[in-house]
């Protein structure tokens, strides 16, 4: 009889530790469903303890996914790696681990998992756009870039660093997830909540000054960025996640008034235009202040997250407009910029590219934006590179990265069109006897103030190297010596 007693224990024993572990793996599900992945991790690491083979696969799988939600892409891949080595052979994991490989730069492993995905799963747009990504990412890495970027590292912490927008006075406002003393972590992101925070450009000392927090009303305990400014009616917009209870999923965008007087902003007030149902951020306005792009993840657009317009008319915001196909995608479009209110600059990871989200331009005429351009390497890299805004020109500017090397996570880089040098060369002879005139002295006389020469060798030729684009030279010619064998002085050249 004890015997019986001791069995029928036993396997009670056995069910409640089956029930429990199916218990801690249905909440780890659920709280990963709510996008907390640094304490999804913890659960699912807990299940993994006393699993089953079964279950250890799909934790395996799980935990991959938390860490590539966290761009932490090593774990990810181990942890992928190890799901299929217990057996979970699904096309899903070969996706997921090209997606991961794409965002690494590793683009020949990333088209051999993405190509066996291809063939189990055949309609899956995205995952063919992925792999045209691969060949554009072999393809670019011989490219000769047109532009130099460098790490702002005085702005950046090892948190995150985006969400940047030019101010006055040489200020930009910017989003930062730095702790600043806080030990309160976003579980999404496993980094303190995002603040905003300022900092002004020397050009004189070529050096930003001390980062600092905004000063008023407009940062709260939760989730502020990717801000901009409207001169128009001296008000700053953003988005802020998380609500003010802190548990809310979905983003809106409110707006600051700006007092000069003390630099300060007021209390936040709520757009227009948001709802419970989906997320709307990321604004961005004309010059007039007349046309809102803003990123919203509504119901009827063309993928995740889509860029629309709102237009005002008589002090009223009409309805949303999305850009369309030609911009929108089957993925996401963010980060909008507009420039001379025809200029668009935002960021994709539905068009071609060389990773995760790459920088796009596109030129809106006669009412309709032209076919994005991508702005190539080292602008754009295999991670995710956005937030793209610049003053006068697209030659020079600011976006952000979280590419390899940086400071943190997200940071903000500089970039700048590297100058094409253009050359000039010719011959200098006597004007009576025709021939080459030696050590002659050739002056080229920039428009841009910039004044060069160099000397004829001994059979009177010349050539100079440092021709600038965007330049009009006026170009002399002197030599010393009896007048017969002096040249003509002068001529003109234009490197335009």
């Amino acid at each position: 009889m004890k015997k019986v007693v001791l069995f029928f224990t036993c396997i009670l024993l056995m069910n409640a530790l089956v029930a429990q572990r199916q218990l801690t793996l249905q909440k780890a599900d659920s709280v990963f469903k709510n996008k907390d992945y640094l304490n999804s991790i913890q659960l699912y690491n807990k299940a993994l303890k006393k699993s089953t083979v079964d279950e250890s696969k799909y934790i395996y799988f799980q935990l991959g996914e938390c860490y590539r939600f966290g761009n932490n892409f090593n774990d990810a891949l181990t942890k992928y790696q190890k799901s299929i080595d217990l057996g979970y052979d699904v096309p899903v994991v070969y996706l997921r681990i090209g997606e991961v490989q794409l965002k690494t730069g590793d683009y020949t492993s990333a088209k051999t998992n993405l190509e066996n995905y291809i063939k189990a799963v055949p309609s899956d747009v995205l995952a063919a756009l992925k792999l045209e990504s691969c060949n554009l990412g072999l393809k670019g890495e011989t490219e000769k870039p047109i532009y130099e970027v460098a790490d702002e590292k005085s702005l950046n912490s090892t948190s995150s660093d985006y969400g940047i927008a030019y101010f006055k006075n040489g200020k930009i406002i910017y989003a930062s997830t730095r702790l600043d003393g806080s030990t309160k972590l976003d579980p999404y992101t496993s980094q303190g909540f995002s603040d905003m925070y300022e900092s002004a450009y020397d050009p004189q000392k070529g050096e930003w000054s001390k980062v600092e927090k905004l000063k008023g009303s407009l940062n709260t305990k939760y989730n502020e960025g990717t801000f901009c400014y409207d001169q128009n009616t001296t008000s700053g917009y953003y988005m802020q996640c998380n609500g003010e209870s802190g548990k809310k999923l979905s983003c809106s965008i409110f707006s600051s008034k700006y007092n000069e007087t003390d630099n300060t902003w007021g209390v936040p007030v709520i757009f227009d235009y948001n709802s419970p149902d989906y997320s709307v951020g990321h604004p961005s306005f004309s010059s007039d202040g007349k046309t809102l792009y803003f990123v919203s993840d509504m119901q009827g657009g063309f993928g995740g997250k889509d860029i629309y317009m709102l237009k005002k008319s008589g002090g009223v915001w009409g309805q949303p407009e999305n850009l369309g196909s030609t911009v929108n995608t089957i993925g996401d479009e963010m980060f909008p910029f507009i420039s001379g209110d025809t200029l668009l600059m935002f960021a994709s990871d539905g068009h071609p590219g060389f990773g995760g989200l790459d920088i796009f331009m596109s030129r809106k005429k006669n009412g309709r934006f032209t076919k994005p351009v991508n702005m190539m390497p080292p602008v754009n890299s295999s991670a995710d590179d956005f937030n793209m805004i610049f003053k006068d020109s697209k030659d020079a500017g600011l976006f952000c990265s979280n590419r390899a090397g940086g400071v943190g996570d997200d940071d903000i880089y500089s970039y700048k069109l590297i100058p094409v040098l253009l050359s000039a060369s010719g011959n200098v002879k006597d004007k009576a006897t025709g021939k080459g005139l030696e050590d002659a002295v050739v002056l080229f006389l920039g428009d841009d103030q910039s004044v060069d020469s160099v000397l004829t060798n001994s059979k009177g030729k010349y050539e100079f190297d440092k021709i600038k684009q965007k330049t009009t030279y006026n170009i002399k010619v002197y030599k010393t010596g009896p007048a017969s064998e002096r040249p003509t002085s002068c001529c003109c050249a234009s490197a335009r």
